[in-house]
């Protein structure tokens, strides 16, 4: 339900090295959260989320979790309100508006479907990052700087269907550069 609850997948075997490849998740009935879904001891690489029915992950995904499929949520949407532990991720998101916090530092493969979806990278997306955001208004949210002239002019060539950039500063002072490829259709700045 909408209280928070906590699922811990564990391996009666004391080496943990059993492997559940793929963890599913039906969110139903109302909208969901999770405080935490830990499958650390059960090494699972997929997480997959079916149901129409909002879910909210409130901890960050085990490490091993490299593959996240919400392509099963037709409405709902989901959040992942804490960046997924593995370096890098791929995410194929709902029907509806998913928002992803913190990503992470790897190369991120992000197609997040429909709705108003928003990918939180903080300051770490790079021109190796993909993000597809899908059909609607959605958002591209970066702390700091960011450099899109010159040389640097392909930081934004893996990002497609992505109408805005949300700019916060990391410290108080931010340059954005954006002589050329600029996808984006409105530019926020926020101190």
């Amino acid at each position: 339900g909408t209280n928070s609850t906590t699922i811990v997948l564990d391996d009666d075997n004391p080496l943990n090295n059993s492997v559940i490849e793929t963890v599913t998740v039906n969110s139903q009935a109302v909208a969901n959260t999770l405080a935490a879904l830990t499958t650390t001891n059960v090494n699972a690489t997929s997480l997959v989320i079916n149901g129409d029915k909002k879910l909210t992950i409130s901890t960050a995904l085990d490490t091993s979790i490299t593959s996240i499929d919400a392509s099963g949520m037709p409405t709902g949407g989901l959040t992942l309100s804490a960046a997924p532990g593995a370096a890098a991720v791929t995410v194929v998101g709902s029907g509806a508006a998913d928002t992803l916090a913190a990503m992470g530092t790897g190369n991120h493969n992000l197609s997040m479907g429909g709705g108003n979806d928003t990918v939180d990278f903080d300051g770490t997306w790079t021109k190796d990052d993909t993000l597809d955001g899908g059909a609607g208004k959605d958002t591209l949210s970066v702390l700091g700087s960011i450099n899109n002239s010159g040389l640097n002019a392909t930081i934004f060539d893996n990002l497609t269907n992505v109408e805005v950039l949300d700019a916060e500063a990391a410290d108080g002072n931010q340059v954005i550069a954006l002589d050329s490829n600029t996808p984006f259709t409105t530019i926020d700045l926020d101190n």
